[in-house]
């Protein structure tokens, strides 16, 4: 298996615990599986275990990385598909402007 169908998203450490990146939406939207180097501890690696849509590994271990890399090419086509549409699933009901500009604005509201 080749791991070109698979979006890396590597991070600094400590840089994703304030944000989530805006790259994370778009990966997740393109329906392809991601492997982020990002601390275990933050938003995005809590949405990526959620969706099951990809693998996380700790920013700085490429052993980890390498590791993760290696699990993913041998995974099926069926599987990083299916990770893939994990992804876009989630990101369609939670980050989607479509799904969230009324939780918004009835945020706002309220």
């Amino acid at each position: 298996q080749s791991i070109a169908n698979v979006m890396l998203l590597p991070i600094k450490k400590g840089a994703a615990s304030s944000s989530i990146p805006s790259k994370l939406p778009a990966y997740m939207f393109s329906k392809k599986p991601v492997i982020a180097s990002v601390d275990f501890d933050c938003d995005t690696a809590n949405i990526i275990n959620q969706s099951k849509s990809g693998w996380v590994t700790l920013p700085g271990d490429v052993e980890r990385l390498s590791n993760a890399m290696k699990l993913v090419s041998r995974k099926t086509k069926k599987e990083l598909h299916d990770r893939g549409e994990n992804g876009y699933n989630y990101a369609i009901k939670h980050l989607s402007k479509k799904n969230n500009l009324k939780k918004l604005v009835n945020f706002i509201l309220e």
